[in-house]
C-alpha cells in the first residue's frame, strides 16, 4: 500500500470513530455526560474546561486552520495549549 493511500485510509478509519462517538455521545443523559468528561479528564491530564477557555482565546482565522489542519499543524497547536495553561498556573 502507499503512503498517500495508508494515510488516506487512516483518516478515513479515524472519521469513522469519531463519529461512532459522537453519536454515543448524542444518546447520553447529562449524568453520563458529566461521567464521560471526569472519565477524559483523567485520562488525559487536561481540564476540559481549560481548553474550551484556550479555544475561546482563538481567533476565527487560527480556528479555521485548526479545522482543517494536519499533523504539524494539530502538534503545534498542542504545544501553544500546554504553554498556555502553563503560564495559566
Amino acid at each position: 500500500m502507499s503512503l498517500p493511500r495508508l494515510c488516506t485510509r487512516l483518516a478515513w478509519l479515524e472519521a469513522q470513530a469519531w463519529e461512532v462517538w459522537c453519536r454515543r455521545l448524542a444518546q447520553m443523559t447529562e449524568a453520563e455526560l458529566d461521567a464521560e468528561r471526569v472519565r477524559l479528564e483523567a485520562r488525559y491530564g487536561s481540564c476540559v474546561q481549560d481548553y474550551e477557555r484556550f479555544v475561546e482565546t482563538l481567533s476565527a482565522s487560527e480556528l479555521e486552520v485548526l479545522c482543517t489542519a494536519d499533523l504539524a499543524t494539530m502538534q503545534r497547536f498542542v504545544h501553544a495549549f500546554q504553554r498556555w495553561r502553563s503560564g495559566r498556573a
